[in-house]
């Protein structure tokens, strides 16, 4: 079993990065690569990196100036992989100089998964429940 990946750097949070920073992480007993990603939105549906490396670091490269990035990592065995890593937020030197605050992991939880309950009959104490990554779920 393979323990999700602890981030190093940037720190959660970190504003006005250089263009291309360099972002690290621990390494996993038994992880023979890593899968990182790079989106521009907290449930990485806007995909700006998604790469295998064999590293715990990589240079970025191609970020825009002024915008905020979320980054996450999985590390991966022969026929294993961890889970991700908790999102880690950054934002690159730029126009847009607005800081932003470290949120706790419990933060990022409930924007990954949202939970509906239904119940089944209006006279019923019985329920059913949908999991979805969908924000408009």
């Amino acid at each position: 079993m393979l323990f999700k990946p602890v981030m190093l750097s940037p720190e959660n949070g970190a504003t006005t990065l250089p263009a291309s920073p360099l972002l690290q992480w621990q390494a996993c007993d038994g992880a023979r690569s890593y899968r990182l990603q790079v989106a521009s939105d907290p449930l990485f549906i806007n995909l700006q990196q998604d790469l295998i490396v064999a590293a715990t670091s990589w240079q970025s490269s191609g970020l825009k100036g002024g915008t905020s990035y979320y980054w996450r990592v999985m590390a991966l065995a022969d026929n294993n992989k961890s889970l991700w890593s908790f999102p880690s937020l950054f934002q690159m030197s730029g126009a847009s100089g607005v800081a932003r605050q470290n949120q706790p992991e419990s933060f990022w939880l409930a924007r990954i998964i949202r939970i509906r309950l239904i119940q089944l009959r209006p006279s019923n104490t019985k329920y059913q429940h949908c999991c979805c990554r969908n924000q408009n779920f």
